[in-house]
């Protein structure tokens, strides 16, 4: 396992962050100046000259940035580039370590919780996962939509035939009189039905694989 010593890192980022600071205003050079001309985020260059690693982009992209200032101000970058993949490492180690401490953290908390509070708690998640269940379940069993456009209810015709129109949910199975109808891709259907003198009951049945059926009657008189 690699330990690192976060002192020694401490003191070696303030001896580089010096000597690019130093470089710069030999040079009598702005950061805003740099920016423009490497094409990088001023707040790239000020968290370098600051120390802040962090606000860096990870890996190549960092590393890269690194590099382009260093050669700009005539700094050798290795020791920078080592610099800042050890600070990157210590600082992926301690978010860890925080997050760890923070779930173990929430872990504790709920063990030592009163009874009555864990209970109701469980009770809770069970509950919202019933109602979760009972909701599915309903919604497959449920029957689906059926709406008849055509014929109205207790329709008069003189006619021996006529178009039953209507329109269900896609994946809906129809039929009408015991006869399957093939429905649209929209769920829409039409089906011409022979009529007889005299009054005639037309069954319209729509379901879906594991619903129940949703039956609509039609009585058409024939004079």
């Amino acid at each position: 396992m690699t330990f690192f010593n976060n002192k020694k890192i401490i003191l070696d980022i303030d001896v580089v962050v010096e000597g690019l600071q130093k470089a710069r205003q030999k040079k009598g050079l702005e950061l805003e100046r740099i920016a423009k001309d490497l094409n990088i985020k001023i707040e790239y260059l000020q968290a370098l000259e600051n120390g802040n690693f962090s606000i860096l982009p990870p890996g190549i992209y960092g590393r890269n940035i690194l590099r382009r200032y260093a050669h700009f101000l005539g700094v050798d970058d290795k020791e920078l580039v080592d610099i800042f993949e050890q600070e990157k490492a210590i600082s992926k180690h301690q978010k860890a370590k925080k997050l760890f401490v923070q779930r173990a953290s929430r872990i504790h908390y709920f063990l030592f919780l009163p009874k009555i509070i864990k209970g109701a708690i469980i009770a809770s998640i069970v509950l919202a996962c019933f109602l979760y269940l009972a909701f599915s379940l309903k919604k497959i069993v449920a029957p689906p939509l059926l709406v008849i456009t055509y014929p109205p209810d207790n329709f008069v015709t003189t006619q021996h035939n006529i178009e039953i129109k209507g329109i269900t949910e896609p994946e809906a199975e129809v039929s009408i009189n015991g006869e399957t109808v093939l429905t649209n891709n929209d769920g829409s259907f039409a089906r011409t039905v022979n009529l007889k003198n005299g009054l005639n009951v037309v069954d319209i049945i729509a379901q879906k694989r594991y619903s129940q059926k949703y039956i609509i009657k039609r009585q058409i008189l024939v004079k």
